[in-house]
């Protein structure tokens, strides 16, 4: 088991990492916590492996989110691993997730869990609430918010393809459709390139098999 003294030390690292990176707007300082051969885990964003490769993602996300701030709820450390509940906000000014700017204010909950080795981030795994980003920019409504919930208004909808179909919300783009009977298949236009493909190839994507998302430098 590590030492409080370690454990503490981690914690510091981290937040030091969230209020340089992060609340500084310093996308290019993050190379200064990862080892060489980190790995950052997005979910449904996939798995990007190197610094390099991980800071020009950061680079992406934050252009777009120029005034992003994470506020820290609740922090846990045990051993080599640090867990953070952030409340994020930010102005989406950038291209985001493949969605043009809007102006728009967003808020979101996110939990981040580290780990370090010799004080550095070794692997992440990021949690955010891709479907409260989605939603206040217009750009996905859960059925819980159908009708007049809608913030994005047909404006913004036509502006990114969006069109009801029986009912419900979709958008196509070649092969991807988001409908809100299912979880959102996203592309985006980061630094950072996804591939994304089903267990049948991209034809049971629109079947809506599970996908799987791979990145790589563009």
């Amino acid at each position: 088991m590590a030492s409080e003294t370690a454990v503490r030390s981690n914690t510091e690292i981290v937040r030091e990492y969230t209020e340089r990176v992060f609340n500084e707007h310093d996308p290019g300082m993050a190379s200064e916590y990862f080892t060489s051969e980190v790995k950052w885990h997005g979910g449904l964003l996939g798995t990007i492996e190197g610094s390099e490769s991980v800071t020009q993602m950061l680079r992406g996300f934050i252009g777009a989110l120029p005034d992003l701030h994470a506020t820290e709820q609740d922090i846990v450390a045990a051993g080599d691993t640090v867990a953070v509940r952030y409340v994020v906000e930010a102005t989406h000014e950038g291209d985001l997730l493949g969605i043009a700017p809007t102006g728009r204010r967003v808020r979101w909950d996110a939990v981040d869990v580290y780990r370090l080795a010799d004080g550095m981030i070794v692997e992440e795994w990021a949690a955010d609430d891709l479907a409260a980003i989605l939603y206040q920019v217009g750009a996905y409504t859960p059925p819980w918010r159908s009708g007049n919930h809608d913030p994005g208004g047909s404006r913004i909808g036509h502006a990114i393809g969006l069109r009801s179909r029986g009912g419900r919300s979709v958008r196509r783009s070649g092969l991807l459709e988001i409908g809100w009977n299912r979880a959102p298949t996203l592309s985006f236009s980061f630094p950072i390139t996804p591939a994304i493909t089903g267990p049948e190839g991209p034809e049971s994507i629109r079947s809506g098999c599970p996908a799987s998302v791979h990145a790589w430098s563009s």
